[in-house]
């Protein structure tokens, strides 16, 4: 069947509005989805009324993602990658790859520390990052773990880490802290 000119300038024309659509969700999803599931790092500056004009205190503030976990980007002597906060580990806990991209060097011989996990017993190497940014919060020298990543598929930011960031408030839908 032949199609007349007007159909087929239709068509284009349709097929054009279908691409501009597509590139433009293309570009706007993966950061909604990324806001969604992960949960955002968001910094505000405030003032406290007890304090001078010129100084001002940075919040760091997580919102929770879609799953109930509090997910935060964080950066590992300048190596960006996501973390859970995780009350319940002891310590900055750093998968074996990720750690190698931060630039923490640890051979196979050197995984000796005994370690209980959720998943049961492994071994890990005791660490000290550098550098940790949370936000616009920075910590220096932060007691850690690495472990294998088979027995660890993602960063845990714990306790070695979480009591020097400041004070932390837990509400409902965020996670608000306030550096000391």
């Amino acid at each position: 069947m032949l199609c007349c000119p007007e159909d087929v300038g239709a068509r284009v024309q349709r097929y054009i509005w279908v691409m501009v659509v597509v590139i433009c969700v293309a570009l706007i999803v993966p950061k909604v989805l990324e806001e969604r599931l992960l949960g955002v790092v968001e910094v505000h500056e405030s003032q406290s009324a007890n304090e001078p004009q010129k100084t001002s205190k940075r919040i760091t503030r997580i919102r929770k993602s879609p799953n109930g976990h509090f997910m935060a980007t964080i950066k590992i002597n300048g190596h960006k990658t996501p973390a859970l906060i995780d009350t319940g580990a002891s310590l900055l806990a750093i998968p074996y790859s990720i750690a190698r991209k931060a630039g923490i060097r640890v051979r196979n011989e050197d995984f000796t520390v005994e370690v209980r996990t959720a998943n049961g017993i492994t071994s890990g190497v005791s660490a000290s990052i550098s550098n940790l940014y949370l936000g616009s919060i920075h910590i220096r020298n932060v007691k850690s773990l690495i472990l294998k990543d088979e027995a660890l598929s993602q960063v845990l930011l714990g306790m070695s880490a979480l009591n020097r960031l400041g004070k932390i408030t837990l509400g409902n839908k965020e996670l608000v802290i306030a550096p000391r």
